[in-house]
């Protein structure tokens, strides 16, 4: 009897070991897919820029006669500092309600946690608890964090922060439920709350890092306010939305062919969110686009659409929103 229970701890031990080993490769597999994920995403938005700033200036062109030549204002460049890699991003995926930023950071592996408890602690106000109940992966966080100490929390929200020590640095924040359960009046709730943000930092070279930093919120919609609210016409769907930290932001979206009615909300929408049209829309080839002017100092620079049909019957649209020189300038020095 002595001997079992002296080996019992061993016996453990030699139990966890393979589930401990599979959670740090469960880790190391998902900062490689979130790297690929953000990866394509970039690219993604750089082609984006690059197609919409060339469909300008052909219609630039075509607007003002074949006699006048292009200027350097009118070269393909990445507008805002969108798809700049040193650039933080935040980035919207189609209909999800988690939101995701990447940055990067020069750090030893011992500052890369202190970097990404400060940006969960600045997303939590803004997190909402998900809908719906926890999910396996949520469940298995909140699993691991149950037998750890916080490194941070706020009693009057009920939020909390936890580090992990898995393959790669992360840090959790959750949010203690405030009845039962909203969503699911049905079930009680979770003591611990719901996993409202998480952070993972990704090896990116000698003292380089990439920091991805998810938080739960609603999907924003053309009723937002801010220079680049997201301007979806209604019975549409955006499939990528991404804003750089240099005041760059597009916006990629899908919905029914009512070109008359996408053209009638974005005049109101423009007028609402501190817009002015120059010119008027062109019309080529059953592309429709227009060039705006900001009226209002948050909306300083210049925001672009296009939009047209794809081969599904559908429009797809872009917006564009490109900061003044100055606007970029002094974001990137905060």
């Amino acid at each position: 009897m002595t001997a079992d229970r002296k080996a019992s701890p061993e016996r453990q031990a030699a139990e966890e070991a393979p589930r401990a080993k599979a959670t740090h490769s469960g880790f190391a597999e998902l900062a490689r897919r979130i790297s690929a994920w953000t990866s394509r995403a970039l690219v993604s938005a750089i082609i984006l820029v690059a197609g919409l700033a060339f469909g300008r200036q052909v219609l630039h062109w075509w607007a003002a006669g074949e006699g006048e030549r292009p200027t350097a204002a009118t070269e393909l460049t990445v507008a805002g500092g969108l798809g700049d890699p040193r650039l933080e991003h935040t980035l919207q995926f189609g209909g999800q309600s988690w939101s995701m930023s990447r940055s990067t950071a020069v750090a030893d592996a011992s500052g890369v946690l202190p970097l990404l408890r400060a940006k969960c602690r600045e997303a939590l106000p803004a997190a909402s608890t998900p809908a719906g109940a926890a999910g396996p992966a949520e469940e298995g966080l909140l699993d691991r964090v149950r037998r750890e100490k916080p490194v941070a929390e706020d009693p009057a929200t009920g939020s909390r922060i936890y580090e992990l020590d898995a393959a790669y640095p992360m840090v959790i924040g959750v949010r203690a439920a405030k009845s039962p359960s909203d969503h699911l009046p049905d079930r009680v709730a979770d003591p611990l709350g719901r996993v409202v943000t998480w952070g993972i930092g990704v090896p990116a070279g000698p003292d380089s890092w990439t920091l991805y930093v998810f938080h739960s919120a609603p999907r924003k919609d053309g009723a937002a306010s801010g220079p680049s609210a997201n301007p979806v016409p209604p019975g549409s769907r955006l499939w990528l939305g991404m804003e750089a930290a240099g005041g760059g932001a597009i916006h990629a979206f899908t919905g029914s062919d009512q070109p008359a009615a996408w053209k009638r909300f974005f005049d109101s929408w423009f007028a609402a969110h501190g817009w002015r049209v120059e010119g008027a829309w062109q019309e080529r080839d059953s592309i429709w686009a227009a060039h705006c002017v900001g009226t209002r100092p948050e909306t300083a620079g210049s925001l672009d659409v296009e939009f047209g049909p794809n081969r599904r019957g559908e429009l797809t649209g872009l917006v564009l929103v490109t900061p003044s020189s100055g606007q970029s300038i002094e974001s990137e020095q905060r």
